[in-house]
């Protein structure tokens, strides 16, 4: 079974958007939710990043400006995870949205956050 995570902070970051973005938004995660999507083809249909962020993937819409930032969660990751919160065992992936917004700020946004 796959679990988004999508904190209150992320929520708060989608929450600035208007009905159209929006939609889009909740495509790409209806997108993410889909088990008959595996993780390899979602690894294949959004950009890896690099540097400081490898280990991320975006996706993004050119016409809006709007990345979402998130990553795959591996099995040592999903260890701390589980051990962090109580989730229910039936949960094997785990799809983490780190920030979503404007190409101009997300970055920031992201190293930000993941720096806590």
């Amino acid at each position: 079974m796959r679990y988004i995570d999508i904190s209150n902070l992320v929520q708060k970051d989608f929450d600035q958007f208007d009905g159209r973005e929006k939609q889009w938004i909740k495509a790409v995660i209806d997108y993410l939710k889909d088990e008959n999507n595996s993780l390899d083809l979602i690894k294949q249909k959004f950009k890896p990043l690099g540097g400081e962020l490898s280990g991320y993937y975006k996706a993004k819409h050119r016409g809006f400006g709007i990345r979402i930032i998130f990553q795959i969660l591996n099995e040592k990751e999903l260890k701390v995870y589980f051990e962090r919160i109580e989730f229910d065992t039936d949960i094997t992936e785990v799809i983490q949205v780190i920030a979503g917004g404007r190409r101009e700020r997300i970055y920031d946004t992201v190293a930000k956050r993941i720096k806590k």
